[in-house]
């Protein structure tokens, strides 16, 4: 089979994998794409944060060649205003069954300070502390609560030069104190959107129900 190469759209804040719909039918990953997730013509833009690992998964179970080359679409990228990724067997309230109870959340300010990261930023100067707050705190429950499967998911997105079973043979617990450390970062540098971090905060109400403070029984 011929070396595929995909193109990887980055803006200051999220990432999508673009992925001929064909490819797709071919792996039958059709009903498994989520709509957080966009179509537009014959090309699906899989999000970073889980389709697109489960896209490049499929890839490495098969042993299919590839490559991968990143775009970059400056601060907002044209695919957020696409159309979802339209697939009625799964909706985006679904992940909350594949999450566990479970919380851990360490201040993201002392923890770049201890590791010499500096956080005054121009994302300080155009977004409200208090926001940000939320949202790493809403993110860091949401890593520490997901499953072990969600988990493998993100890592995978991050580190794809790594197959699903070398991942699957790691300590979770490793992996989601670099998920949150990775997190933190993009916050600091200012590569999150005010917009992103509300939409997030909104989801996880929805979700989970989630509020600041809130704690696992």
């Amino acid at each position: 089979m011929t070396k595929m190469e995909y193109i990887y759209h980055t803006d200051a804040a999220h990432g999508w994998l673009r992925v001929n719909i064909t490819e797709l039918q071919r792996l039958n990953l059709m009903n498994k794409i989520t709509p957080y997730s966009y179509r537009l013509g014959n090309y699906a833009y899989l999000e970073e944060d889980a389709d697109a690992s489960k896209f490049i998964n499929k890839k490495k179970q098969l042993n299919e060649k590839y490559t991968i080359k990143e775009k970059d679409d400056g601060n907002y990228s044209p695919i957020r205003g696409y159309p979802p990724f339209a697939n009625p067997t799964i909706s985006p309230s679904h992940h909350a069954s594949k999450r566990k109870k479970g919380w851990h959340y360490e201040s993201a300010r002392h923890s770049l300070a201890r590791k010499g990261i500096k956080t005054k930023t121009s994302l300080q100067k155009t977004i409200p502390t208090s926001l940000q707050n939320d949202y790493l705190e809403a993110y860091h429950y949401d890593t520490w609560s997901v499953t072990n499967e969600g988990i493998y998911d993100a890592y995978g997105v991050i580190h794809p030069e790594l197959s699903r079973d070398e991942i699957i043979e790691m300590n979770p617990t490793d992996m989601r104190e670099e998920l949150v450390e990775f997190e933190d970062k993009k916050a600091a540098q200012g590569k999150i959107s005010a917009k992103d971090m509300k939409d997030y905060i909104a989801s996880m109400r929805e979700v989970w129900g989630w509020k600041r403070g809130m704690e696992a029984p």
